[in-house]
């Protein structure tokens, strides 16, 4: 009897701690509120916001919330989990939100599912314990299936060329952060996304073509890449964010592929898909004078960013938008050369607050004459 009670002790305290550790698990996702939050998306699914214990070891992600599938997890939801160990995230899952994993000193092992799409900045920043799979000069994560699903860290900084695995999708923060010899850097047509940082002080890298499946651009990618001279954008390419331009001061081209619906280049600068939006004047550019196309209609934000060795401006008067800090840090830009007459253009510059964010254009030329403009 004694021996009979100890073993359904046993077995009732088993299937306790497994109902703890495991109440998000498919097969308790009635439970599953008792363990996480959850906020309702645009889409109608759910991403996880958060646990509600820290203390858990081992974790299983449910599929499925409320008759509704569980699409993502938000930034900082399982940050600090200090005792986890083992994560199991199912498929549909598409994000992961910046630092969701943020401190989670202890955990192991993380299996993704091959629906990730998404991974934010930082998000397994701290995870010192986190065991991946190798590939050649890559750390990876991934899943039984696909072991190289994220590319985590380069192995060896000192290496001139890096092949990124065939089945990657993502690119993870500072993934090549500091490889300052690469110059030959391989990606397959799969890569989805690439995390922030994620080439920054690869200061031998000259040329960039970005990935087939990227949808959204940014220069940030590439701080302090002081070689990058080319980035060509691929045809998905449907946004693009420029803003770290002066740590890439020798970029002088743009390319646009011509099947892109959003994009264009023309000598090397950066447009809307019909030419009437400036949208970067690559900062390395050596000319001192640049011709604004009587086409332009708009000069985006950090149109003109940086660009060092521009000494004037020449614009026509169908440019009648110039976002705000359209032009900044052009330190020796000090002249614009306006096809138009002088009350076209004050029109024009009273009509756009804070486009020349810096003030250096101080002097104006127009057709009926010329004025000196100073700082309001």
């Amino acid at each position: 009897m004694k021996i009979k009670q100890t073993i359904i002790s046993a077995i009732f305290g088993c299937c306790l701690t497994f109902s703890i550790l495991f109440a998000g698990c498919s097969l308790f996702s009635d439970n599953a509120s008792d363990l996480f939050e959850f906020n309702l998306k645009v889409g109608d699914t759910y991403y996880i916001k958060s646990i509600k214990s820290d203390d858990i070891t081992e974790l299983e992600i449910p599929e499925s919330y409320n008759n509704k599938k569980i699409s993502g997890i938000e930034n900082n939801a399982f940050a600090n989990c200090s005792s986890l160990k083992k994560v199991v995230i199912p498929e549909g899952v598409t994000e992961i939100g910046a630092n969701a994993f943020n401190n989670c000193s202890a955990l192991e092992t993380i299996s993704l599912p091959s629906s990730i799409s998404k991974i934010g900045t930082d998000a397994f920043s701290g995870c010192s314990s986190l065991k991946y799979y190798t590939f050649e000069n890559g750390a990876y994560l991934g899943n039984e299936e696909n072991n190289y699903l994220v590319l985590l860290k380069g192995l060896d900084k000192s290496v001139q060329s890096f092949q990124v695995n065939e089945d990657c999708k993502i690119i993870y923060t500072k993934a090549l952060y500091s490889f300052t010899n690469l110059y030959d850097l391989e990606m397959p047509y799969s890569i989805y996304d690439i995390g922030s940082r994620a080439f920054g002080g690869c200061s031998s890298l000259k040329e960039f073509l970005v990935p087939n499946m990227i949808t959204d651009f940014t220069l940030g990618w590439f701080e302090n890449c002081t070689s990058l001279k080319t980035i060509t954008i691929s045809a998905n390419v449907e946004t693009v964010a420029i803003s770290y331009f002066m740590t890439c001061q020798n970029l002088s081209e743009f390319k646009v592929y011509s099947t892109n619906p959003k994009f264009a280049a023309k000598d090397g600068v950066l447009y809307s898909k019909d030419l009437k939006t400036l949208l970067s004047y690559p900062v390395g550019k050596t000319q001192s004078s640049f011709e604004i196309p009587s086409y332009v209609e708009c000069l985006a934000t950090y149109a003109f960013d940086g660009c060092e060795n521009l000494k004037s401006l020449i614009m026509y008067p169908y440019c009648k938008t110039l976002r705000s800090a359209a032009v900044i840090n052009c330190n020796n830009l000090h002249t614009l050369n306006f096809r138009g007459t002088t009350s076209e253009w004050l029109e024009i510059d009273n009509g756009n607050p804070g486009w020349d964010h810096s003030f250096v254009i101080n002097k104006v030329n127009c057709t009926n004459g010329s004025f000196n403009r100073g700082k309001a």
